[in-house]
């Protein structure tokens, strides 16, 4: 057991105290675009400002706080990686559940096993693992209840933006799979003697949906018959310049007999 944990059990309070702890740091974000590099900054920073060894970070990038740690590949390689660690350090307690129940069974986990939480928004969050303190199980109700607020306040402040989007007309959800450019795309390509499955390779595009756009465009349409018409008049044009040829193999032929 570490100097840091024997603190803990002994009484101890300030995670500022002790130096030299060993962790592993997790990140989470819910959103795809963000990597997760302003928490993992918070991390480092906040472990070398208190002399402690942050050993490597696990990711978990574009996932819920509502989803259970045990269902992310990040948090699962983390867990497999704790073993000679004192413990985890997370920006925030919401990094590792932004559901009550979860954090509460994540935070009885750790105190089974002898390891630490620390956070860095949170420094106080080391009460919540002296064993037998009432002070440290008023904390894990009150954590309890912290990260419940969140949770309404977080989905309160995305309606509340949703509701707003949609009063300035804006478009919400997944970027559309079809827009003009794309149907542009298609369509010039398909002038140039291309079939739409191979104009749909290229682009990029699933040939049903393009198909289900095309099929009564007049545009496409349009670009389809140019196509074909093109295709007739190079196949006459061979034809003509065959039969040419042929014509005047036959006139030599006769000229020489």
């Amino acid at each position: 057991m570490s100097v840091f944990l024997r603190f803990l059990k002994k009484g101890g309070y300030f995670s500022s105290l002790v130096i030299g702890v060993r962790l592993v740091g997790y990140v989470r974000t819910s959103d795809d675009d963000r990597d997760g590099g302003g928490q993992e900054f918070a991390i480092y920073k906040w472990a070398g400002e208190r002399g402690h060894q942050v050993l490597e970070v696990f990711r978990d990038i574009g996932v819920s706080g509502v989803t259970p740690p045990d269902a992310r590949p990040g948090w699962v390689r983390l867990m497999e990686r704790l073993g000679d660690a004192d413990g985890i350090i997370v920006e925030s307690l919401d990094r590792i559940s932004r559901d009550p129940g979860q954090l509460r069974n994540v935070i009885d986990e750790f105190r089974g096993m002898g390891k630490v939480i620390m956070s860095v928004r949170e420094d106080w969050a080391t009460l919540l693992f002296r064993n037998n303190d009432p002070v440290s199980q008023l904390l894990l109700n009150v954590v309890s209840w912290l990260v419940e607020q969140e949770r309404k306040a977080a989905s309160e402040r995305t309606k509340e933006k949703l509701a707003k989007l949609r009063a300035e007309g804006k478009r919400l959800g997944r970027p559309p799979k079809w827009n003009n450019g794309i149907k542009q795309q298609l369509i010039q390509l398909v002038e140039r003697g291309l079939t739409l499955k191979e104009a749909c390779r290229i682009v990029g595009v699933n040939y049903g949906t393009a198909l289900r756009y095309l099929s009564n465009d007049p545009e496409y349409l349009k670009a389809k018959y140019t196509a074909r018409l093109s295709r007739l008049i190079r196949m006459q044009e061979l034809n003509k310049t065959q039969l040419t040829t042929e014509t005047l193999k036959t006139n030599n032929v006769e000229d020489l007999n």
